[in-house]
């Protein structure tokens, strides 16, 4: 009986501890659409994800006239769910490729259903992968990510409803080689009762004062 007992109380803690979103966006998959402004040249647009496992731009390819913004992004994901199981930060997990020059970039955007606009979801990537190919960017080696914490509990019901992420890469204006990114997956998280800080800095004043600033991780301000 006490084992049956023990069995039972693991199966309920395995269903509390579950996460409430943990969704792959199973490239190649029809639902996700591409869209920016490229050169959609086969040699540039190397890898599509609603065709393929990956998403992978050669900027190269495209040329030194060519100048590049393309996109990857989700079907309307509706987290109204995760924000009401108290899950209220979103993680993005993928590997990537990329050969970075000066300019270029890439990285995840959030969508706010009420503003209508694209937002940074964590700083762009800028800085190689190991020894990054100049073509053929999938057949690379590639370096797991796992983006920053979007912190969604000051969402709206239409942010809620109306969400959805995108991969981006950008050239800058200029030429680039280019990248690849493979099949991401969202997830959910419930935030730790005092999340860690970032970005501390302390900047001397005088000398027995000095100024210090942080990016809060919770709702704190001393």
């Amino acid at each position: 009986m006490k084992k049956i007992t023990l069995i039972i109380l693991l199966f309920f803690s395995l269903i509390i501890q579950a996460q409430v979103i943990n969704q792959p966006a199973n490239w190649p998959n029809t639902n996700w659409t591409v869209t920016g402004s490229y050169n959609t040249d086969p040699l540039a647009f190397e890898a599509d994800p609603t065709t393929t496992a990956n998403f992978a731009f050669d900027d190269d390819d495209a040329g030194s006239s060519s100048s590049d913004n393309i996109q990857a992004e989700s079907p309307v994901i509706d987290i109204t769910s995760a924000f009401n199981a108290g899950e209220t930060w979103l993680f993005i997990d993928t590997d990537y490729v990329f050969n970075w020059i000066s300019s270029d970039a890439i990285g995840v955007e959030y969508w706010d259903a009420d503003a209508g606009t694209w937002n940074p979801w964590g700083a762009p990537i800028q800085a190689d992968t190991t020894t990054p190919p100049t073509n053929n960017f999938c057949s690379g080696t590639s370096t797991p990510y796992t983006s920053e914490q979007l912190n969604i509990a000051g969402f709206t019901a239409t942010q809620l409803s109306g969400f959805k992420y995108r991969l981006f890469y950008t050239d800058g204006g200029i030429w680039g080689w280019g990248m690849c990114f493979s099949s991401p997956t969202l997830t959910s998280q419930t935030p730790p009762a005092c999340p860690d800080i970032t970005g501390l800095t302390a900047v001397t004043t005088g000398d027995s004062t000095a100024d210090i600033t942080w990016l809060a991780g919770g709702s704190e301000s001393q």
